[in-house]
């Protein structure tokens, strides 16, 4: 039995609101603190490497990284009222609340049967407290008024798009959070500095979650994203930098015409709203990879030979919960997220180095065969960080007329659903080539600053409007 009881967990799933109570700042730790009405209060630690400077532009990335990391505990109890006791939003902060405690918890709503849109009933009271800088306020330090911010900080997930990042800002450093022996693996074989960041959830949500409390995916890359640019200005660094990709702005799934988007937090319309909230620190957030497909990111990947580097299995990366991968820092080799990176890798390079680097020839498992199809099902797509439909079909048609590839029994099952579903002739393999190269063009949506351009342009990728 977990340390929480029953009439415990009852009391707290009837809390008629969720309240942010404060942020407090101790050099480089963070004290975050909510409540379920006055039923139960949490707190988590986040530990940054470097010291915040006091002053304006730590208290707004701290706010930030408050009113995100929120949506780990609120998820017990959503829908319900939020309550903000550190003082009044501004627009683009609640444009920012609402964005992840809606369209972010859109697939625990899913999954858990809540009703879609989710209810955001945002309100603002008198702070009870506000946030506590580490020092007298003033202009000290990097940050605006004080020292310049300079250079990238590049967040470090394990998966390809971030190491390419990583490999095409040689200069920058990396960052993650919550590092695990990989990251540090991928930093080494760089040669590059790995700054850590230790978030300590408050373990009573474990607790809930023991008992029964609702459950699911959150928007963590805007946790993720808001803890890298407090991180940024600790370590006076001008950028955070990802590594996210014009795909995962597609929905999932749409439910009753709602769109319902696993990597919300990934999207176009998620990064606009960070950076808006963010800007007005000095610290400037963006993905270089915007303009590009998951293909080609898959396709820059194994040209510069960074697969063996690349590890994005989420069996590899749980909290509290050890697995064969978690241990073995390898991927798992049967879940979404492999049979994706090992789909769009596979036309850029040879069945035996996806072996060693899988441990298992995915594409001749005829157990794998659904859960390829469903990689370009309109109705089953995994709720997963997966590429969009189009990328799936189109490279599995591809494969079909690659001679190295084209005898695995998944391609041979799938090649001709496949080419259906993207309105493709499975015998015309110009026209699959054609498909791919169309996927590996840039597209002109982002907003990589001109200085970063030059970076984009060694990829083939052209000016585009900003």
């Amino acid at each position: 039995m977990s340390g929480v009881s029953s009439r415990l967990l009852a009391d707290v799933e009837s809390s008629a609101a969720f309240r942010f109570v404060s942020v407090e700042v101790d050099g480089a730790s963070l004290r975050c603190e909510y409540a379920f009405d006055d039923v139960l209060t949490v707190s988590e630690q986040i530990v940054l490497p470097a010291p915040l400077p006091p002053g304006p532009a730590t208290d707004r990335l701290v706010r930030a990284v408050h009113l995100a990391a929120g949506v780990s505990y609120y998820k017990v109890v959503a829908p319900r009222p939020l309550v903000v006791e550190t003082g009044v939003l501004d627009e683009h902060e609640a444009a920012l609340v609402a964005g992840l405690y809606d369209h972010g918890l859109r697939e625990l709503a899913v999954t858990t049967g809540l009703d879609i849109p989710v209810p955001v009933d945002l309100s603002t009271v008198e702070p009870r407290s506000t946030v506590i800088s580490s020092g007298p306020s003033g202009p000290s330090g990097p940050g605006p008024g004080g020292g310049d911010l300079a250079g990238a900080l590049v967040p470090v997930g394990g998966g390809k798009d971030s190491a390419l990042v990583a490999d095409l800002l040689p200069g920058a450093d990396l960052i993650t959070v919550n590092a695990v022996a990989h990251h540090r693996r991928f930093a080494d074989a760089l040669g590059r500095p790995l700054h850590e960041v230790v978030r300590h959830l408050d373990p009573v949500l474990r607790d809930l979650n023991d008992a029964g409390a609702r459950n699911g995916h959150v928007p963590i890359t805007a946790i993720v994203a808001t803890i890298s640019a407090a991180a940024a200005l600790a370590l006076g660094r001008r950028d955070v930098v990802l590594g996210i990709e014009r795909s995962a702005s597609e929905p999932t799934r749409h439910v009753d015409e709602h769109s319902v988007n696993h990597q919300w937090s990934k999207s176009f319309d998620a990064e606009l709203l960070l950076h808006a909230v963010l800007a007005p620190s000095g610290v400037r957030l963006f993905s270089l990879l915007r303009p590009l497909s998951e293909a080609a990111i898959a396709a820059e990947v194994a040209r510069r030979g960074l697969v063996g580097h690349v590890l994005s299995c989420n069996q590899a990366f749980t909290r509290w919960r050890e697995t064969e991968a978690s241990r073995r820092q390898t991927w798992c080799a049967n879940c979404p997220k492999c049979r994706f990176a090992h789909l769009v890798l596979a036309p850029h390079l040879e069945p035996p180095t996806l072996l060693e680097v899988f441990g298992a020839d995915m594409l001749d498992d005829p157990a794998q065969v659904e859960g390829f199809r469903d990689l370009f099902s309109v109705e089953n797509k995994p709720f997963e960080c997966v590429g969009d439909l189009a990328e799936s079909a189109i490279s599995m048609a591809v494969l079909a007329h690659r001679r190295q590839w084209s005898g695995r029994h998944v391609v041979k099952t799938l090649a001709t659903e496949a080419a259906a579903a993207v309105h493709l002739d499975p015998a015309d393999a110009t026209a699959a080539e054609a498909a791919m190269g169309a996927l590996l063009r840039p597209a002109p949506e982002h907003r990589v600053p001109a200085d970063y351009q030059a970076v984009l342009d060694d990829l083939g990728v052209a000016d585009a409007p900003r």
